[in-house]
């Protein structure tokens, strides 16, 4: 009589696979990220990055009851895209062990594993989540509170007049005041009365919170965001130039000329000149062309692209490096495409009339009042932001902000 053999279940997936899925994921999202305000990459490349993320999704979620087994170390992990990777993972497969797994281990991180996890919670749409991160937001901690709370307000699952967020806001922490700001711009309706403390978080000598603050108010449409970045502007505080350029108005065109002639730093002229969009900004970089620097020069030339949608690049070239620079940086010093002077200048003589005719302008397109089909296609992410804020700020809000990523 022969033995008997154990049946060996059949798995519908190969283990090592799903490693390589966690991991491709996980860079991914690091680069989704980095682009969603790309002042170079658009719509299109953005769709191709959430296309390529879940055909990772799916290649986890078909191990089932066996992905939590497989991937439960990247959770302890403190890479913070490698924990959402697997978190996200467990949350899409809808199985609620796995959710309750995910909850447990947010209630316990720190650090980057916190934001990681919270990441996971704030990606996916399902409801297993939910009630245990609205009694976070109530109860927790202020730093997972405020962490809950974008998770919450990505989905759209919190109400923008929750008493806690008004206390988070004013946190003396500013890196728990920064989460609940970024909180509040994307649940807070123009329109919606809220009594938000702008002034305070404006006044920070915290970089990022100020910008979120302006960030926050353009995008509920308050009328003092302008004057105040103009005001900051003018006392020399680049948060003020950046919001200018993104949302500046004919008001605000004299003060952005003079601060191109002058008081923003060189090396941030040609980046903010590109997001300004507007033809005086074309004419300072065709001047700027001629930098003898030629990093400059290349920056320059990059900003006309990026407003005219003309190719003006020339001829490669290595910049010079410092003397104190180290071999590595030495042997490796990127290249920078230097401008064809003489082509962008032929090409403004052309068509010079037709640039002054508008106000904004981005990869040929002026963006000041509309955004054509085709326009939505072909500018960047970060005009594509500007507009909606512009047009929030203008008391029309015509999509929703950014997410947090």
């Amino acid at each position: 009589m022969g033995s008997i053999r154990t049946p060996v279940r059949k798995l519908r997936f190969i283990p090592g696979q799903i490693a390589t899925h966690a991991e491709e994921l996980a860079y991914l999202r690091s680069r989704l990220r980095a682009s969603l305000a790309s002042p170079a990459l658009t719509i299109v490349n953005i769709q191709d990055l959430q296309e390529r993320c879940e055909a990772h999704v799916q290649g986890l979620v078909v191990a089932g009851p066996d992905l939590l087994s497989l991937v439960s170390a990247s959770l302890e992990a403190d890479d913070r895209d490698e924990v959402f990777a697997a978190a996200y993972g467990l949350l899409r497969t809808q199985i609620p062990a796995f959710a309750q797994r995910v909850i447990d281990a947010f209630m316990s991180a720190s650090g980057n594993r916190l934001t990681g996890l919270a990441d996971a919670l704030g990606a996916v749409q399902e409801t297993l989540s939910e009630a245990a991160l609205l009694k976070v937001v109530e109860q927790g901690d202020a730093r997972r509170a405020a962490h809950a709370g974008l998770a919450l307000a990505n989905r759209r699952c919190l109400y923008a007049g929750h008493p806690r967020l008004a206390t988070l806001l004013g946190d003396e922490d500013t890196a728990i005041a920064l989460l609940a700001w970024r909180v509040a711009a994307l649940l807070d309706e123009p329109g919606a009365a809220h009594d938000r403390p702008y002034a305070l978080a404006a006044r920070s000598e915290d970089v990022a919170l100020r910008e979120a603050a302006f960030h926050a108010g353009a995008w509920h449409g308050e009328s003092w965001v302008l004057p105040a970045l103009a005001q900051l502007a003018q006392r020399g505080d680049l948060v003020g130039w950046r919001g200018l350029a993104a949302l500046g108005d004919a008001r605000c065109v004299p003060l952005l000329t003079s601060g191109l002639q002058e008081e923003i730093p060189l090396a941030l002229r040609a980046p903010l000149a590109a997001r300004w969009g507007h033809p005086v900004a074309i004419e300072h970089m065709l001047a700027q062309m001629r930098d003898a620097d030629p990093v400059q020069a290349a920056a320059a030339g990059d900003a006309f692209t990026r407003m005219t949608g003309f190719d003006v690049e020339g001829r490669r070239e290595t910049p010079p490096v410092a003397e104190d620079t180290d071999v590595f940086a030495r042997e490796f010093a990127e290249d920078v495409w230097l401008p064809d002077i003489d082509k962008a200048q032929r090409f403004w003589t052309q068509h010079a009339e037709r640039w002054q005719a508008g106000a904004r302008w981005c990869r040929g397109f002026e963006i000041t009042a509309s955004l054509p089909s085709a326009a939505q296609q072909q500018i960047s992410m970060q005009a594509r932001w500007d507009f909606g804020a512009r047009a929030a700020l203008s008391g029309a809000r015509i999509f929703a902000p950014p997410p947090a990523l």
